[in-house]
């Protein structure tokens, strides 16, 4: 139950990214909140709900997006699983590993993205503009990060409370 009422979180997160997300630009970076959603996830709920968010919340910006179809669901995938091989350190409250981590998680997320364009035959940014957006987008993900693992958190709870009334 918890995980599809975040697959549809997902969604809604995923449409905003891609819609509505220019508008939040800062300094040439913009939030990933898909990214943000699925390592929160992920840390929350380990490996496996990690790995599985991320091929959802993928899938969907692959629906939203003008990239080949399966990139973002491969790389988020992958980053939802490693993320949550963490969940124990990161859930002890070092809000200092939850920074690094997105900030991590940020440079890996662009980094394989234009590689795998390079890889598919698309045009590749100069190092200087993938730096550019790349510098303040991390540092907004780091800055967001503690916020979307709360909500997260609270939102597990809650329906977590409601699976319990169910079993009552």
């Amino acid at each position: 139950m918890s995980l599809l009422v975040y697959a549809a979180v997902l969604a809604i997160g995923a449409m905003a990214e891609s819609t509505i997300g220019h508008w939040l630009e800062v300094g040439g970076g913009r939030v990933n909140w898909v990214l943000l959603m699925v390592m929160a996830w992920g840390l929350l709920r380990g490996v496996q709900e990690g790995a599985l968010t991320g091929l959802i919340g993928g899938f969907t910006l692959d629906l939203v997006s003008g990239t080949p179809l399966g990139l973002y669901a491969v790389l988020l995938t992958a980053i939802g699983a490693c993320v949550a091989l963490g969940e124990s350190a990161l859930l002890g409250g070092s809000m200092g590993l939850l920074f690094g981590l997105a900030v991590l998680a940020t440079v890996a997320y662009h980094g394989l993205t234009a590689l795998a364009l390079q890889v598919l035959g698309w045009g590749m940014p100069s190092f200087a503009r993938l730096i550019q957006v790349l510098a303040p987008t991390a540092l907004l993900n780091a800055i967001l990060m503690p916020f979307v693992f709360l909500l997260a958190r609270r939102l597990l709870r809650a329906l977590s409370g409601w699976r319990r009334l169910e079993l009552e």
